[in-house]
């Protein structure tokens, strides 16, 4: 990126080029999705067995039925028993319905859509790397086929946009734009709430001046309440409350609470211990580190994210996309590429190889979950390092 005598930035002829491959290469990976075998036998009524390698048909076609209030012309949450996801996420499942005439379509239009987002989180990375004049090995793990698969299979890069894009409008000092973003990746998927106090005390600290913390916090309060209120309107309460309901007790198979056969006890004892684990970083670390550069402070980020999904009872694959464009800003050496292959690699086998030829209650699937929760302990204990040690403060 370079700047304009204007002090706006563009993006210098390097970066325009890698901005088209990676477009490019997303586009071919589109391609693959929409003629793999697994996707061509696919009908209404009808999914194809085997191995998920390349084309993941079965979470598109759950976002598909979220999203078929516009195809069947009634409002998010009538008519549905279950819904774990918030409303701006199942707005986005039924905007592709509008596009859509079947499942295929609707499954390619997504793909489609999700490609234009991960496209502008790029860009949005790319900005921020060269702003902070890091070498290019963190682009790589953007372009490796396993994060292509997770970009078009999953709608994790939107809010994951929201994010990235709501730091970048706080970095130019936009608070109030940046709160709105932010408020549509809380929506989206809940999970960047839990950096809620964190960028209190980084806008906060940046110039000491309180009215930046409450045009932030206004944006925020502007696009949530706007949203729960239409929310609310045309759904009721009832229906309002139905994806909250249901992730309080949710618990799956890739979680180290589900490894440990913590869901086997007759109390809640250990969810709540789990649940002061998940959010004690992120009331804690930003006090002791309250003063910090950006490398740090995307250190922070990506620590306390982290820490949310080791103890969440509940995991998914894609979920390394939520911490990566972080923790990738926060780290200098080369040597760290090593980490984030094997964090993609250790979780594209967990899902979907063993998943779909073992099966999810097989040791080989238990021990890839144990291997892929190790990967993400070791990378939060170099981002610690990175922030509370002043000797690894060029790691």
């Amino acid at each position: 990126m370079t700047k304009t005598n204007s002090g706006q930035t563009s993006i210098d002829k390097r970066e325009l080029i890698i901005f088209i491959s990676f477009i490019f290469l997303l586009f071919v990976y589109l391609l693959l999705i929409r003629y793999s075998p697994n996707f061509l036998f696919i009908n209404d009524n009808f999914f194809s067995k085997g191995i998920r390698i390349i084309s993941d048909y079965f979470d598109r076609a759950f976002y598909s039925a979220y999203g078929e209030w516009t195809k069947l012309k009634y409002f998010p949450y009538n008519n549905q028993e279950f819904s774990d996801l918030p409303p701006v996420a199942i707005y986005f499942f039924g905007l592709n319905w509008l596009f859509s005439q079947n499942l295929k379509e609707y499954m390619f239009i997504f793909s489609l859509s999700m490609m234009f987002v991960s496209s502008l989180a790029f860009i949005i990375f790319l900005k921020k790397l060269s702003g902070a004049g890091k070498s290019s090995w963190q682009i790589i793990i953007w372009f490796t086929p396993i994060s292509f698969y997770y970009y078009l299979n999953r709608f994790d890069m939107l809010p994951v946009f929201f994010f990235i894009a709501s730091l970048d409008l706080i970095k130019n000092r936009k608070f109030t734009p940046g709160g709105m973003l932010y408020g549509c990746s809380i929506l989206t998927k809940w999970f960047t709430a839990i950096t809620f106090v964190c960028l209190l005390i980084y806008i906060y600290n940046n110039r000491k001046k309180k009215n930046d913390v409450l045009k932030f916090v206004s944006g925020i309060i502007l696009v949530i309440f706007s949203i729960s209120v239409f929310t609310i309107i045309t759904s009721g309460l009832k229906g309002f409350l139905l994806p909250y309901k249901n992730q309080i007790f949710r618990i799956n198979f890739e979680s180290l609470y589900y490894l440990l056969n913590l869901h086997q006890s007759k109390t809640d004892f250990f969810r709540y211990v789990f649940a002061f684990l998940q959010i004690i970083p992120a009331l804690i670390l930003p006090f002791l580190k309250s003063s910090c550069d950006e490398n740090k402070f995307n250190a922070m980020i990506a620590v306390i994210i982290i820490n949310f999904i080791i103890f969440c009872p509940v995991n998914s694959p894609q979920w390394f996309q939520w911490f990566f464009p972080f923790a990738l800003l926060a780290l200098k050496m080369k040597k760290w590429i090593i980490l984030f292959l094997i964090i993609q690699i250790i979780t594209y086998l967990n899902f979907p190889v063993f998943f779909d030829i073992y099966g999810p209650y097989s040791n080989i699937f238990k021990y890839t979950v144990s291997a892929k929760i190790f990967s993400y302990i070791a990378i939060e204990g170099v981002l610690l390092l990175k922030i509370f040690a002043p000797k690894f403060n060029d790691i």
